[in-house]
């Protein structure tokens, strides 16, 4: 399982994902809400330019990243990218770990990069996922919500 919670939220175009942890001094009470918690977050996570790794933004300690995903039909419907990505995709996930292999890659490679990170951190502090729909679902290109879930999942 790549990731440990999935909440929906109102809107439907937005997801939020948490990866939780336990164990040490930094991981939040397990009574709390996530309702009572606050966190500084990172917009646009996914950018070389600000961090040419997805793990490099991890490491600064943020509780909240954001990816933006573009749907469409085909083997790379789930693009990570700020502008339409129709030819390419322009991201800092990794196809090798955490920082090698090649960067661009589509969402599933992204969730890849932060399981990985998360089990290379054990105990660290609850980070949320920010997933910003670009262009909503597309269930013709099999990508509805369900999809999606299924993919987070896998």
């Amino acid at each position: 399982m790549r990731l440990v919670k999935l909440i929906h939220v109102a809107a439907p175009v937005a997801l939020l994902i948490a990866l939780a942890s336990s164990g040490t001094a930094l991981a939040a009470d397990a009574g709390t809400k996530q309702s009572h918690v606050t966190a500084v977050g990172l917009h646009n996570t996914y950018d070389k330019a600000a961090y040419p790794y997805l793990a490099d933004a991890l490491d600064t300690g943020t509780g909240l990243i954001e990816l933006d995903i573009w749907v469409f039909a085909g083997a790379a419907k789930w693009r990570v990218s700020h502008d339409l990505p129709l030819v390419s995709m322009s991201n800092n996930c990794m196809s090798g770990g955490l920082r090698g292999g090649n960067s661009n890659q589509v969402f599933g490679k992204c969730l890849d990069n932060l399981k990985a990170w998360h089990d290379q951190h054990p105990g660290h502090r609850p980070i949320t996922v920010k997933i910003e729909m670009k262009n909503g679902f597309n269930v013709q290109a099999g990508a509805s919500a369900g999809d999606f879930d299924n993919l987070i999942r896998t």
